[in-house]
């Protein structure tokens, strides 16, 4: 099932930070990634702009502000917009309604898998994100909801300076009691506005 969803998502990539630079052979040398990893880390407070995704092409997006991640030895979105994906939820009403309404903190964590651009003050790195899971109740049941993204390098990235910070994820599946839910293609950019020092940096 996911495979026929790459096939589907194939229009998207010109839209996506591509993962590698075709002009060039060189890679980041392992000195540049540790200094990349280095010049991520922070605390972000930035906005979320969700859309959906129709024939390869983002559509009008919905923000949601004050979303707060922090970068470290991996990235974690401390408050992922759960409730905006009600808008790509299509065949299952009760679900749509209950997930606009949810409003429990849900995290999202992201682990860096590839670099492939660590220039001095910029980075790029390919992402994999985390299943997100958790309980709403529609229909007089509580469910158990797992929200599953798309890991295929390219759809999940974060790129940044030492000062600012863009990440992206494309939600793959939504399952409802280990069922699929007929789900339209969905991504999430994340945007930074500040950038604060880990409580451990000096």
């Amino acid at each position: 099932m996911k495979r026929i969803f790459y096939y589907a998502l194939v229009m998207f990539l010109p839209l996506l930070a591509a993962c590698s630079d075709n002009s060039t052979n060189d890679f980041p040398t392992t000195e540049q990634m540790r200094q990349a990893v280095s010049n991520m880390k922070g605390n972000y407070t930035g906005k979320a702009d969700v859309y959906l995704i129709e024939n390869g092409i983002a559509q009008e997006s919905t923000t949601v502000e004050n979303v707060t991640w922090t970068a470290d030895e991996s990235i974690t979105i401390n408050n992922f917009p759960v409730a905006s994906l009600a808008a790509g939820v299509l065949s299952n009403n009760e679900l749509k309604t209950a997930m606009a309404n949810y409003t429990t903190t849900q995290s999202l964590p992201l682990n860096y898998i590839y670099c492939y651009s660590a220039e001095t003050n910029n980075y790029a790195f390919s992402l994999q994100p985390s299943t997100i899971q958790c309980t709403m109740e529609f229909g007089g049941l509580t469910h158990t909801v797992r929200i599953e993204f798309v890991e295929y390098p390219g759809y999940s990235y974060v790129k940044g300076t030492n000062s600012t910070q863009t990440i992206q994820v494309v939600i793959n599946n939504i399952f409802v009691d280990n069922v699929a839910t007929q789900l339209q293609p969905m991504g999430v950019t994340f945007t930074s506005t500040n950038k604060t020092a880990l409580s451990t940096d000096l």
